[in-house]
């Protein structure tokens, strides 16, 4: 069940403003916080995958046990002019931060299937 959709504001490289739009389902088992790329003149998700996580589990106080981060390119906006790109991004703890991203591609169904509900623009 969606529990967030909302912008969310971080400080990109340089303190460049920048922000993103980050929507939370809560499921039985995870957490599934997807971050989609904006068009604005700030840093990626991509760039500041770790940064960004770090930040949304902290204010919206998930667990590092029950994360599924993936990150979300609208056509247009990241590597495809013909569909949406979803990543699943896993990470390593560190303290209170999360360092190491790695990157694995899903289609827009898997994602679908992951929340258990229709993505919507």
């Amino acid at each position: 069940m969606k529990k967030v959709d909302s912008i969310f504001h971080y400080q990109g490289f340089g303190d460049i403003p920048s922000h993103c739009r980050i929507q939370i389902f809560e499921m039985p088992e995870y957490t599934i916080v997807v971050a989609s790329e904006m068009e604005n003149s700030g840093t990626s998700v991509t760039n500041l995958a770790e940064n960004i996580a770090t930040l949304v589990m902290q204010e919206y106080k998930i667990n590092f046990d029950r994360l599924f981060w993936i990150e979300h390119y609208p056509v247009n906006l990241g590597i495809s002019t013909q569909h949406d790109t979803f990543q699943l991004v896993t990470f390593q703890q560190k303290g209170d931060g999360l360092i190491h991203p790695e990157w694995i591609s899903k289609s827009k169904e898997e994602v679908e299937k992951l929340i258990s509900e229709k993505l919507t623009d």
